[in-house]
């Protein structure tokens, strides 16, 4: 099959040039997506200081922070994004706002390619390192940190309704799924010294969605995609490796989290 021919390709060629280059990808968007929420945080409180300086300011001054105030809410998308559910208009005028929303595409059909190749269990392993390489890298991890980096942006994305961020973390999350599916006992060892589930508690408890449809319909895909997680997680745990059970409860998780929602 096609992924066997590439499993052998990368065990073969000793080479870890495809691993590195989605590495590198998500980490720049990362970065990218940490900037532009410093930006938008910073138009927040120069609009939250406009309006203050409305109530108490003359006519004036008035028009003078209005025309700074329709500035800053061009930056704001409509409920959706301009490109509908996918979210697809401007948001920002950052370099890296602008950088986000093209990386945006590509760094899904990566998550998504990554995602094909876990049906593979040998990539399986491999996508967590490449031993006997020059270097290795563990896409997990990387994949993890990627959904952190995305979880700073929800606030400003939710308050502008704009479902993107919430869509790219639904397919983040399907492709880490898709790294411990089987289910990988290794793959979900691995899981647990991340700090995977520390953020699916927070990605559970601490946003709001009220307002759109859409965003909480992306809500409920993002819910589905993290209990997927914690379903293909439990089920490869023998019960009686107590060590692994205790791993589990110090890796963050929290049933008491998941019933209550």
């Amino acid at each position: 099959t096609v992924l066997e021919d590439l499993y052998k390709h990368f065990i073969e060629s000793k080479e870890s040039t495809f691993f590195i280059a989605v590495r590198d990808q998500l980490r720049q968007a990362s970065e990218d997506m940490r900037e532009h929420a410093r930006f938008l945080k910073r138009l927040e409180e120069q609009k939250a200081a406009i309006k203050a300086s409305q109530r108490a300011s003359d006519a004036a001054s008035t028009m003078s922070a209005g025309t700074v105030m329709s500035a800053i809410q061009g930056t704001e998308g409509n409920e959706d994004g301009a490109g509908g559910d996918d979210g697809d208009g401007d948001e920002g005028n950052s370099d890296a706002g602008k950088r986000i929303f093209k990386e945006a595409a590509a760094i899904r059909d990566v998550l998504r390619v990554v995602t094909l190749l876990c049906k593979h269990e040998g990539m399986q392993d491999l996508i967590r390192g490449q031993s006997g390489n020059d270097k290795s890298v563990d896409l997990m991890s990387e994949v993890v940190q990627y959904v952190v980096a995305l979880e700073h942006m929800l606030p400003t994305a939710i308050s502008m309704r704009n479902v993107r961020p919430l869509v790219v973390a639904t397919i983040a999350l399907h492709t880490i799924d898709a790294m411990v599916m089987g289910p990988n006992l290794e793959a979900c060892m691995h899981a647990m010294h991340t700090n995977l589930f520390d953020l699916m508690n927070r990605l559970f408890i601490d946003r709001k969605y009220e307002g759109s449809q859409s965003m909480f319909n992306y809500k409920v895909k993002m819910r589905t995609a993290m209990m997927a997680i914690i379903r293909t997680v439990v089920r490869g745990m023998p019960l009686e490796d107590k060590d692994l059970i205790q791993s589990f409860v110090n890796s963050g998780f929290s049933f008491e989290t998941y019933l209550m929602q």
